[in-house]
C-alpha cells in the first residue's frame, strides 16, 4: 500500500497505536496488536474499513471538543462541562456511542499488516504511514 496521512490518533505510545487513516481514498481504523504474553506492543497492526459516515462522526466529535477548548482559552466556559459545550452534549454523546461501536475491531474482518510511521511535523503529532500486508 502507499504512504497515507494519519487523520486521528486515539492511542499513542512511541508511535500511533490506534487511529484513523485514509487508504486509497477510504477511511480505515488501525490498531496495534498488543502481545499480552510479553506485555508489549507487537510490530503488527490490524486495519478495518469504516464508512464515510463514521469518519464524519469522528470529525464532528473533534469539532465539539475544539469548540469547548476555544471557549476555555477565552475563559468563557465552566470547566465542569468538559469535554463539550452543554448545547453540544446530546449530539456529542450520540456520535460517541456510534464511534465506540466502530472502534471495536473483529479480527475476522480485519487486515493484518506491519506499519512504518514517519513524523512529518515536529511540533504536532502529524504522521504518515506505510502499511505492509502480511503474506
Amino acid at each position: 500500500m502507499k504512504i497515507n496521512e494519519v487523520l486521528y490518533i486515539f492511542e499513542f505510545y512511541d508511535i500511533p497505536r490506534k487511529g484513523i487513516v485514509m487508504l486509497n481514498g477510504k477511511p480505515f481504523i488501525f490498531e496495534c496488536v498488543f502481545n499480552k504474553q510479553i506485555d508489549e506492543y507487537s510490530n503488527e497492526f490490524i486495519l478495518k474499513e469504516i464508512t464515510n459516515e463514521n469518519l464524519i462522526d469522528f470529525k464532528d466529535v473533534e469539532l465539539y471538543k475544539t469548540k469547548w477548548d476555544n471557549k476555555k482559552i477565552k475563559n468563557q466556559i465552566d470547566k465542569e462541562s468538559y469535554p463539550v459545550l452543554p448545547e453540544d452534549k446530546y449530539e456529542y454523546d450520540t456520535k460517541l456511542v456510534r464511534i465506540e461501536n466502530h472502534l471495536k475491531i473483529n479480527l475476522n474482518e480485519a487486515i493484518l499488516c506491519k506499519a512504518k510511521f514517519t513524523k512529518v511535523d515536529q511540533y504536532r503529532n502529524k504522521f504518515i504511514v506505510d502499511f505492509f500486508i502480511n503474506s
